[in-house]
């Protein structure tokens, strides 16, 4: 078979096997496709380049600046690999035998043959989609279809995400500005989910002057909204700042051609600055300029939702993140795993899922030790990996940075720590109540502890199993506050109650 046409014909088995998300590009001595390989659940992605190359030299001399070198996903090469490749070194790339792949019928085979290659030639770690310490997204992100469709489904509401950190919230909204920006959402400029989709974290945002010149930045780094906001002032003296700043809005997303969709994360900051009013304000009058707004944030946003007519009252609807159910938690856990070739044991999945309570970073934490574990190890993952998890260096940092993140305030941990000290799960308030007479503390009614729990349910550490009955949902956390001095943290808490601090 000549190149040409073995060319052609690899790219056709590609092609029919993935979708294909951009443009053919033809170069002097190379043919590159872009395909959508999220279905292995590996760190390959949506726009996964494939390049054909004929001239080897010469072709890399046109792709090297920006295709291949650099790359933190891995790239398919049709070809082997020749010393043309070796200034290469640190580029993630997975050569595929061209002769081999023309010989395969069934997309099955070709799936079967770049996984195979991926595995044999990269370093797991490079192709895991597990990550504990950065949002993920596209192929690395797992769960949350419902959340996703209801925001798909009513594109003309703004939404506010609120939970506990740790589950997610932040990588949802990334997910998002993905699904948008590569257009997977629709691709008819007339659809009602077509848009141009921006995240922008609110950390360090104080006021609404910050907080409007962050966005338009972020929005137009080309500074035109600069020179349209002066010349809007220099028309009159009766053009305020106000007036001229939501010009400047306009006039960025008529210059867009479709929707924007504000992303913004960490808003507890807008919540509890001293121009929250202000802020919110603004964000109310967005929509009629072509904007839509999808917010996250955490204890602030909470407390805003509890109440009736608060500021977020008619501005967004709320959507609370979880922690993940059993099915999505085992996809989370099961699914790149076969990718990657490495066989769990029967029922280390279903215990990685009962120690974390399905709460997506400690599960993501569990399953990134079990990948490098595997590395030096070499066979069936069996139940003495959870001596290396939880030996982990990071594994205390991150389990209990989120509880002290998320139990702030004295009753909460009052019930952690006693949780801990008789190591049950499962618990009622009327228990509570008796143990807290039992230290001295009397003004400790029901609806106190139902609130407190309240709470902690929304922040993904406590959850009903039954009429009056709460389980506390990761054994892991107890686990970790046992480990410290738990009884001269539980008498400290106490004391606080007892001073009437809850």
């Amino acid at each position: 078979m000549e190149a040409k046409e073995l060319s052609s014909r690899c790219f056709k088995l590609i092609a029919s096997a993935f979708r294909e998300t951009g443009p053919a590009k033809i170069g002097k001595g190379f043919t590159r496709g872009l395909f959508d390989m999220t279905v292995f659940r590996l760190k390959l992605g949506s726009i996964t380049p494939v390049f054909w190359i004929m001239q080897t030299q010469e072709a890399l001399d046109a792709i090297f600046a920006d295709e291949l070198r650099g790359r933190t996903r891995p790239a398919i090469v049709l070809g082997t690999k020749s010393s043309d490749f070796d200034r290469l070194k640190g580029a993630f790339i997975i050569f595929l035998d061209p002769d081999k792949l023309a010989r395969l019928s069934s997309d099955a085979q070709v799936r079967a043959l770049i996984l195979q290659s991926a595995q044999d030639q990269l370093l797991l770690t490079v192709l895991s989609p597990y990550e504990t310490f950065s949002a993920v997204y596209g192929d690395q992100f797992f769960g949350r279809d419902a959340e996703i469709a209801k925001i798909r489904s009513e594109p003309d509401r703004n939404f506010v995400l609120y939970g506990a950190r740790r589950m997610g919230k932040t990588s949802l909204l990334k997910q998002l500005e993905h699904l948008y920006n590569h257009e997977i959402f629709s691709v008819d400029p007339n659809a009602e989910n077509y848009g141009k989709a921006f995240f922008i974290s609110c950390l360090g945002i104080h006021s609404l002057d910050g907080f409007q010149e962050v966005l338009l930045t972020n929005l137009d780094p080309s500074k035109y909204w600069t020179g349209e906001l002066r010349k809007l002032m220099s028309k009159g003296r009766h053009i305020s700042k106000d007036v001229a700043t939501l010009s400047a809005f306009r006039a960025v997303s008529g210059r867009s051609g479709r929707r924007i969709i504000l992303l913004l994360d960490e808003i507890d900051v807008l919540l509890d600055s001293p121009e929250k009013n202000k802020i919110l304000d603004f964000l109310r009058r967005l929509p009629d300029m072509r904007y839509r707004v999808i917010m996250a944030g955490y204890k602030s946003v909470w407390r805003e939702t509890q109440r009736q007519s608060g500021p977020l009252w008619n501005l967004a609807h709320p959507l609370y993140i979880a922690q993940f159910g059993k099915e999505d938690s085992l996809a989370l856990i099961q699914k790149p795993m076969n990718s990657l070739g490495i066989e769990l044991e029967d029922g280390i999945a279903a215990r990685i899922y009962k120690d974390t309570g399905g709460i997506p970073n400690y599960m993501q934490h569990y399953c990134s030790v079990i990948v490098s574990e595997f590395i030096s190890k070499g066979k069936k993952i069996a139940g003495d990996i959870f001596d290396s998890i939880h030996s982990h260096p990071d594994f205390d940092t991150i389990v209990m940075s989120a509880f002290h993140e998320n139990v702030q305030e004295p009753l909460g941990k009052f019930i952690s720590y006693h949780l801990a000290s008789i190591n049950i799960q499962d618990f009622t308030i009327n228990e509570l109540i008796k143990f807290a007479r039992t230290k001295g503390i009397k003004h400790l009614d029901y609806d106190h502890l139902r609130s407190s729990l309240d709470y902690l349910v929304t922040m993904g550490f406590v959850q009903t199993a039954g009429e009056s009955t709460y389980r506390f949902v990761a054994p892991i956390i107890l686990d970790q506050l046992r480990k410290r001095d738990l009884k001269s943290n539980l008498n400290s808490v106490i004391s606080e109650l007892k001073s009437g601090i809850t």
